[in-house]
């Protein structure tokens, strides 16, 4: 057993990560969700599967190159959600906590359904983008579309912290998420910092879904995974911080490669949900999460 895990833990480390990197991605839409409206967005994987059809459409479909083609998703899939924002979120967004959350999971299902609707079940095949010659590295292959997911990662995590920690813009949306009253008071359009949190949402959804493409394929059924392991990796890693939501999404990709090479795949989601369950109860604010 131990030559085993021996032999065997590059590679798992490797599809870990970029498993990880995956849910990391969904994590940082859930954190800029809440960030800017408090608001817990169970959509968000079928924002990412919406992501996944248009990359198909404009890269396999209409045959564009991947310079245009994940451009026209991040606005494609800005275009769909902020449309679900203004008719679905906004009319509901001073209303009880609950409300909002409850509408994001009944709009979860409507937008798998669309998806289903118009592009069919069975999942599209997604070319990679540097082929699928793997690299050999310590004994474990990476694919070169593992690189564009961690590289997308990183850049958009990057993006992302700047954006909130170190503009104006971002700054604003954090002030009128905590204190919507008073964010009016001083002149900050409140009703549209949903738009905005939704609207940078769904860009890192369609350029996340860009990379990922062609390691998941276009497959309309993806969208309540990526929704249920991105909100593990959010909660465990702190929901408050970007950098920890992606933290805690690599460790549930982790988790679920080396559960998956060691033991069997059927036990991924007893062990992600275990450590989901035991984080709730025994520190509730996550991992990296400040004690309130």
């Amino acid at each position: 057993m131990f030559d085993f895990l021996i032999a065997t833990l590059p590679q798992l480390l490797v599809t870990g990560v970029m498993i990880g990197s995956i849910y990391a991605l969904v994590a940082l839409c859930y954190y800029v969700v809440h960030a800017g409206t408090g608001v817990i967005n169970f959509a968000q994987g079928d924002f990412v599967v919406i992501g996944l059809a248009f990359t198909w459409l404009f890269h396999v479909d209409l045959g564009l190159p991947v310079v245009l083609s994940i451009p026209l998703t991040i606005l494609s899939t800005l275009a769909c959600v902020a449309v679900f924002e203004r008719l679905a979120i906004r009319p509901v967004s001073d209303r009880d906590p609950m409300i909002p959350l409850l509408v994001t999971l009944a709009g979860g299902i409507l937008i798998r359904s669309t998806v289903q609707l118009i592009w069919g079940v069975r999942p599209r095949l997604v070319p990679h983008y540097s082929g699928d010659d793997p690299i050999l590295l310590l004994d474990a292959a990476i694919l070169p579309q593992t690189l564009w997911i961690v590289g997308g990662t990183i850049v958009i995590l990057g993006a992302v912290y700047v954006f909130f920690k170190h503009t104006l813009f971002g700054l604003s949306m954090l002030g009128a998420a905590s204190d919507r009253e008073g964010a009016r008071v001083i002149g900050v359009n409140a009703g549209m910092i949903g738009l905005y949190s939704f609207g940078l949402s769904a860009m890192i959804s369609g350029a996340a879904a860009g990379v990922i493409a062609p390691v998941t394929n276009a497959d309309p059924q993806l969208g309540l995974e990526f929704a249920i392991k991105g909100f593990a990796g959010a909660i465990i890693g702190g929901i408050e911080k970007p950098y920890a939501v992606v933290i805690g999404g690599l460790m549930i990709g982790l988790l679920e490669a080396l559960i998956g090479g060691l033991f069997s795949s059927e036990y991924r989601n007893l062990f992600v949900f275990g450590a989901l369950m035991l984080t709730l109860i025994v520190r509730p604010q996550g991992l990296f999460g400040e004690r309130t």
